[in-house]
């Protein structure tokens, strides 16, 4: 049955004012901290919104899974893409829900003022960092974020206060430190249990000097009970028997160092790269395995090994680029051997932009991609990420290590590494030196581990 509507003049008026009235008191949704954050300036929190505002404006918010990555010389939006992941999960997390962060420095002030609206919301937090960070450098954030927990615990139930600690070496080793990347929530917009890692701390350089990626899952509770596990052994601050762990789940394995214990039967980095074959892969154009290493520091007897087998790849016809910041002689040398194939193509990607002979911008990274050949499997694609550098130091530290299978996530590694080996950053003409001037360290202002 056909039903015909006849409009009066009368209610054509009133639709046209209604449809008018809505034009002009519409505005455009900006992000959830306000304006853009400039160039050169973090952006602030203290606009941040209530959790009703929130709501209302982002109902079916849930954090995006996979790889994400930063450009520290792209837009404002470029430069935080990583950090304001974490702070948007944050800005998210429902009241009574659980944050737990480890992050081995902790230098933000958009970060804690947004950890300290969520503790506000309700939302119970634990906050771990090394404890270098506080006592050898100023560090006003992380002291303003552990006085306004301990101010704000006192309107709270006890269960529900919330903390933020350091660790003086690794927290569940006897040396190293506390060199981890990853962040824990229990319930954030419609997602729960959601666990992020990578090379990211929650610091401003993090965007805005550094090159970082951050993995996001969502829903593997397996994965999220694990990280959680080994995050409360950290946050009691004493060295446990079983220090190196690891769990495997639908979306990979996950290792925690220390490098000692029981469980402990080879480095997993090494052993991955011991397993890669370079001729007879069947995904790759020229059947050559493509191997893309962003380590940010090869050093010491474990960057020693890592560049010994890397060699050897290079010299069996892999596809190998390294984009690396700080490089031992040792590992250099064996790298840039004239034998086999010759060098190993090798990019130093820092950048002094205004010629001073410090560095100002590095690749941050710790992850290897890896396109062909991995045992039996010709067509494997195998992703390695997280916060340990090939380095000595890392293994005696509180490290995440994550190894994926994952076709897409790996070559979105694979072309980050090799657009950024391809296209490096420009540096200024370094300045001359005035006569009799002190000789200066170009890595002044750069994570060493």
């Amino acid at each position: 049955m056909n039903v015909q509507f006849r409009w009066g003049a009368h209610a054509l008026v009133v639709l046209v004012v209604a449809l008018l009235g809505a034009l002009l008191t519409f505005v455009p949704a900006g992000n959830a901290a306000g304006t853009q954050p400039s160039a050169t300036a973090e952006p602030s929190a203290s606009a941040e919104p209530s959790a009703s505002a929130e709501q209302l404006a982002r109902p079916r918010y849930s954090p995006p899974k996979g790889p994400i990555f930063n450009n520290p010389l792209g837009s404002a939006e470029a430069q935080y893409r990583v950090l304001n992941q974490v702070q948007d999960a944050i800005k998210h997390a429902r009241r009574r829900s659980t944050i737990k962060v480890m992050s081995w420095n902790i230098m933000s002030r958009s970060v804690v003022t947004t950890l300290l609206n969520a503790q506000k919301r309700g939302v119970r937090i634990r906050a771990l960092m090394d404890h270098s960070n506080l006592a050898d450098i100023p560090n006003p954030y992380f002291k303003r974020l552990r006085r306004g927990f301990v101010a704000q615990n006192q309107n709270l139930r006890r269960e529900n206060w919330s903390y933020a600690r350091t660790c003086k070496r690794s927290c569940r080793g006897r040396g190293g430190q506390a060199h981890g990347k990853f962040y824990l929530f229990s319930h954030t917009g419609t997602a729960r249990n959601v666990f992020m890692e990578g090379s990211a701390n929650l610091t401003a350089a993090s965007a805005t000097n550094q090159w970082n990626d951050l993995f996001t899952f969502v829903g593997d509770i397996p994965l999220y009970s694990f990280a959680g596990s080994v995050f409360d052994q950290m946050w009691r601050d004493r060295p446990v028997r079983a220090a190196f762990v690891k769990k495997k789940t639908a979306n990979g394995t996950l290792y925690f160092s220390p490098y000692r214990g029981p469980n402990f039967n080879g480095d997993p980095i090494q052993r991955l790269l011991d397993n890669v074959r370079c001729k007879g892969a069947l995904n790759v154009g020229n059947r050559r395995t493509i191997i893309r290493v962003a380590p940010d520091v090869i050093r010491n007897e474990r960057g020693l090994r890592a560049a010994r087998r890397l060699k050897q790849l290079w010299n069996q016809g892999c596809d190998v680029k390294i984009a690396y910041t700080i490089l031992g002689r040792d590992s250099h040398d064996v790298l840039r051997s004239s034998s086999g194939r010759g060098p190993v193509p090798l990019r130093h990607l820092v950048q002094d932009f205004n010629g001073d002979r410090q560095f100002d911008n590095y690749f941050h990274l710790k992850a290897i991609s890896i396109n062909g050949v991995v045992g039996r499997n010709r067509r494997a694609h195998v992703l390695m990420n997280g916060s340990s550098n090939l380095s000595g130091m890392a293994s005696a530290s509180d490290e995440n290590i994550m190894i994926m299978r994952k076709p897409g996530a790996t070559l979105a590694y694979q072309r980050f590494i090799t657009h950024w080996f391809d296209n490096p950053p420009r540096s200024a003409r370094p300045l001359p030196l005035r006569p009799g001037a002190a000789p200066v360290d170009p890595y002044a202002h750069v994570d060493m581990d």
